[in-house]
């Protein structure tokens, strides 16, 4: 093994922990009421939303590479579409993750500003993934199932989530 190789495989770790992190951080950020919906349908029901998502992916996630393995173009293109909506619909759901992390480690530094603890929050979700073994074999598929779920859940929510001062939803 080069140390080419070594060098490669560490450059691909790091993208990921990068882009994971900057994708929840600015899902947060961006989509701010959906990420709360999402975060307090995960404190109301999280087993509810794991087995959405997990149903999620199992219909959605298995169609969207079925039509990805056709052999037309258009097949393609709408299978690589709906895993993309996947990915988004999840981000949006581990969003709201990293809103319950943040206010558990905005407890733990009561003066940490609320974009530095929501910061804190998507890095310590982003690593706990990356765990070799266990994050990517119980850590990872747990939060991807349940962040699916309860994104679709916050999208498809009727009454909006009231968000107060300091970023909590009451209830």
């Amino acid at each position: 093994m080069l140390l080419a190789d070594v060098l490669a495989v560490i450059s691909l770790f790091v993208g990921f922990w990068l882009t994971g992190w900057a994708t929840i951080t600015i899902m947060s950020l961006l989509f701010g009421r959906q990420a709360e919906a999402a975060a307090v349908t995960i404190q109301t029901s999280p087993v509810k939303s794991g087995l959405i998502g997990a149903g999620m992916v199992a219909t959605l996630g298995v169609l969207s590479v079925i039509f990805m393995l056709a052999p037309l173009p258009l097949g393609k293109v709408i299978g690589a579409v709906m895993f993309m909506f996947l990915f988004m619909v999840s981000f949006l759901g581990t969003a709201g993750i990293c809103h319950i992390a943040a206010r558990r480690v905005t407890e733990g530094y009561p003066g940490l500003a609320p974009f530095a603890a929501l910061s804190r929050a998507a890095a310590i979700l982003v690593t706990a993934s990356m765990l070799p073994v266990v994050g990517w074999l119980f850590i990872a598929p747990l939060i991807v199932f349940v962040s699916l779920g309860a994104g679709t859940r916050s999208l498809m929510r009727r009454k909006p989530v009231m968000v107060m001062q300091n970023g909590t939803s009451p209830s």
